[in-house]
């Protein structure tokens, strides 16, 4: 799923992955357009990637996917070379033992307002939930059927930075989650569930206490400070709840920032993701 800023293209000028296909169309046209998002995906991960990080001490990757990776709104139809691609990413990682985690990175319908999640400016995901929210399920489900014995996965990042407009909220989010968790465990009881807070997942209002056995409060880190005091909430949710806790973002600051926040989640025993 490419964002603007690795284009170096910025909201609101097009940093949706819609904005950014749309302007290579208009400079090649539609069929060549094409053409190079296929050798985009081609070559922007390779096996070689997997055996670097793997060498930089990485244990797991975080896999970000468009929901239309996997499936067409227009036809109602699942996409096969979606799931082949990520059946070869797969492969890969079994070869070196670098365990995965899907990210669905863009919801049907956008789960906030930015081009981070495909939006047109509005988080259609809330305000038209009849019409996403059983296209969300469908997708998830499919993925749960597919790969429910795979054990190079080890679960799923429902929805990456949920942010519910105005007129919505926590309670939304957690039925939305409840949908969800209900439609995969009726298919897979294997993998973790990734539950992401509220706003860029950060508040984890109306998210406890834990509505699965085998689930992980998963929050991100972003411009803020690296001292204790930056977590402590996050750290008393676990203690009460008695559920890990998972760092899946975190960044766009400088190398002693990411040194201190590492620090800071190894001495607190919070795993992190690059």
């Amino acid at each position: 799923l490419p964002e603007g800023y690795m284009f170096n293209i910025s909201a609101p000028d097009g940093g949706s992955p819609t904005s950014i296909r749309r302007q290579i169309e208009d400079l090649i046209g539609p069929a060549d357009t094409e053409e190079w998002f296929q050798l985009f995906r081609d070559n922007y991960v390779q096996e070689a990637d997997i055996i670097a990080m793997k060498e930089w001490g990485a244990d797991h990757i975080r896999f970000p996917f468009h929901y239309n990776l996997f499936y067409d709104i227009d036809t109602d139809e699942f996409i096969d070379e979606g799931f082949d691609r990520l059946d070869q990413l797969l492969v890969w990682c079994k070869r070196h033992r670098v365990d995965v985690i899907l990210d669905m990175h863009a919801a049907p319908g956008a789960q906030n307002d930015g081009p981070i999640s495909d939006s047109d400016g509005t988080a259609r995901l809330w305000t038209e939930s009849e019409t996403y929210w059983p296209i969300t399920v469908k997708v998830w489900e499919e993925i749960a059927r597919q790969y429910k014995d795979e054990t190079i996965i080890i679960g799923y990042d429902l929805i990456n930075e949920p942010v519910t407009p105005d007129g919505y909220g926590g309670r939304d989010l957690a039925r939305l989650y409840g949908q969800l968790t209900t439609a995969i465990r009726k298919i897979d009881e294997n993998h973790i569930l990734f539950i992401e807070g509220n706003y860029y997942a950060t508040t984890f209002d109306f998210l406890t206490p834990p509505f699965d056995d085998n689930m992980v409060y998963a929050f991100h880190k972003y411009w803020n400070e690296t001292d204790q005091g930056t977590i402590q909430y996050l750290l008393n949710i676990r203690s009460q709840h008695n559920v890990p806790l998972w760092l899946g973002e975190s960044g766009e600051n400088s190398n002693p920032w990411f040194y201190e926040t590492i620090k800071l989640m190894e001495r607190n025993n919070v795993g992190w993701n690059w």
